[in-house]
C-alpha cells in the first residue's frame, strides 16, 4: 500500500485510526512513520481503561498538510 492509498483512508477517519489497526491492515510501520516524519499524520497517543487496566491506544490522523497533498 502506497502513502497515497493510506492518505486517503485516515482522511475518511477524522479522528484518525489506532495505528495496531493500520498495521493489521497490512500499513507497514515505516510507511507510517514517513507520513509521521514529512508532517502528513500525526501520531498521538491515549490513555483508556479496560476495567482496572491501563492501555496505551496510539492514534495517527491526517493533518492539514495531509489534506492538502491528497488535493493535488
Amino acid at each position: 500500500m502506497d502513502l497515497q492509498q493510506i492518505l486517503k483512508i485516515l482522511a475518511a477517519w477524522p479522528e484518525g485510526l489506532s495505528q495496531s489497526l493500520l498495521r493489521a491492515h497490512g500499513m507497514q510501520s515505516t510507511a507510517l512513520a514517513e507520513l509521521i516524519g514529512a508532517q502528513l499524520a500525526t501520531k498521538k497517543v491515549e490513555r483508556i481503561w479496560d476495567g482496572d487496566k491501563e492501555i496505551a491506544l496510539t492514534r495517527i490522523q491526517i493533518t492539514d498538510k495531509g489534506r492538502r497533498t491528497l488535493e493535488r
